[in-house]
């Protein structure tokens, strides 16, 4: 188990620590946990100073050796991402998995943005349909993000939920527009 550990001390810029001393974040227990939007707002760091932060925060100061019953047990805790493509989720156990890199590779025109402008929707599915309630991040090294493409995936998305959704469950967050919001684009 890790220390408590001052921000101070995670290698981060000095304007950086400044801001987040200034918003009383000390420790980097006072940022775990959040998302890189809310440190953001909070602190007035931009996204990607924040994005940096919490990822700091979160690198152990030293590794710790675990036992291989802890390594699968922690393997069978891993939510994933599901690509509403059966035989997809099937081959990757269950969808994307998170906390872990899925290369997606092929030729031009094979589906791979349209696989990753999903997993953007898909993401933010809500808990009580069993999504993961999660934000993504599109980083478009190709000019192929196409808004109009991910608003039908939205749109689609909503409609979705809404049918499969249980009565007791509050879907009115789930919206087409905070889709959009929750899907964060650098070109």
């Amino acid at each position: 188990m890790s220390s408590r550990r001052a921000l101070s001390v995670l290698g981060l810029p000095a304007p950086v620590v400044t801001k987040l001393l200034d918003s009383d974040f000390i420790y980097d227990d006072d940022v775990r946990g959040l998302k890189p939007v809310e440190l953001s707002l909070a602190s007035g760091l931009t996204l990607k100073e924040s994005a940096e932060v919490v990822r700091m925060s979160t690198v152990s100061s030293a590794e710790q050796p675990v036992s291989v019953l802890q390594i699968i047990e922690d393997e069978c805790d891993v939510s994933h991402i599901v690509t509403f493509c059966k035989s997809l989720d099937d081959l990757l156990g269950g969808g994307i998995p998170l906390c872990a890199i899925t290369e997606i590779s092929g030729t031009p025109g094979i589906g791979k943005t349209q696989l990753c402008l999903q997993a953007c929707v898909s993401v933010q599915l809500p808990s009580s349909v069993g999504g993961v309630g999660g934000e993504a991040v599109f980083i478009d090294t190709e000019g192929s993000f196409t808004v109009g493409r991910l608003k039908d995936m939205a749109t689609s998305a909503v409609h979705h939920v809404q049918t499969i959704g249980s009565d007791c469950a509050d879907l009115s967050g789930f919206t087409v527009e905070s889709i959009l919001k929750g899907i964060h684009y650098f070109r």
